[in-house]
């Protein structure tokens, strides 16, 4: 069973959407523009409906990058996700942004030994990423968790195995950690469309969110400027 699933990505400096119908077909949009998601995200979502002949009511599902991330790019995809999936009554499906960088690089990067172990990497400012891994069949070996890199980061897991270090966060390791096991792509790998495998796996289990409790998954709490001024002054 495959249906008609849009999925919505904030969670970085992109806004990306893109839906997958159900005669396989994928449409999607994409824009870099800074700051801009709150005003091109529903634009961009009436354009690709458009571009599939399809109508909001023909939606089955929406699927949403669920984080971590960008703070206010997480709020306004979880909000405009929650907003079409009780507008609609079609399920939510949320997704971590890792395992949608997860999805991209194993699309993309066909040349990677069996065992070795996927780390996506968001950038976290100052040496601080958030990361998990994963191997090649989509196991997580690793939770998300927010981690602060120096030379012995897994020094034990590249001891023993390959991994690949990929995100807007890997230069950061690049920096600090130097072993013969370790490569890295700095390319972010994170847009609606590597969302797709895991919504349809998802949708096909009704692996739904609960609407009335569901919020992204921010990682650490997001800091304000008034706590973050008095935390610099302590």
């Amino acid at each position: 069973m495959k249906g008609n699933i849009l999925c919505l990505e904030t969670s970085s400096g992109l806004c990306s959407v893109a839906i997958s119908t159900s005669d396989e077909a994928l449409i999607g949009q994409e824009s870099s523009v800074p700051q801009s998601h709150s005003n091109l995200i529903n634009l961009m979502i009436e354009e690709v409906l458009e571009e599939a002949g399809l109508k909001m009511s023909d939606l089955d599902a929406v699927a949403v990058s669920a984080g971590p991330g960008s703070y206010t790019g997480l709020r306004i995809g979880a909000s405009v996700a929650t907003g079409i999936a009780y507008g609609a009554q079609i399920p939510l499906i949320a997704i971590l942004s890792l395992r949608c960088m997860f999805n991209g690089m194993v699309e993309k990067q066909t040349k990677l030994e069996n065992s070795t172990l996927l780390c996506p990497m968001i950038d976290a400012r100052r040496m601080e990423v958030y990361t998990a891994a994963y191997n090649l069949e989509g196991v997580e070996e690793m939770a998300p968790n927010a981690m602060i890199i120096d030379q012995n980061s897994f020094k034990e897991e590249l001891d023993q195995r390959p991994i690949c270090f990929f995100g807007s966060g890997a230069d950061k390791v690049q920096s600090e950690v130097h072993h013969s096991n370790a490569s890295f792509h700095c390319e972010s790998f994170i847009s609606a469309r590597f969302l797709l495998p895991t919504a349809i796996e998802r949708f096909r289990a009704k692996k739904f969110e609960d609407l009335a409790y569901w919020t992204p998954f921010y990682l650490k709490e997001h800091m304000t400027g008034a706590h973050r001024s008095r935390k610099l002054n302590l």
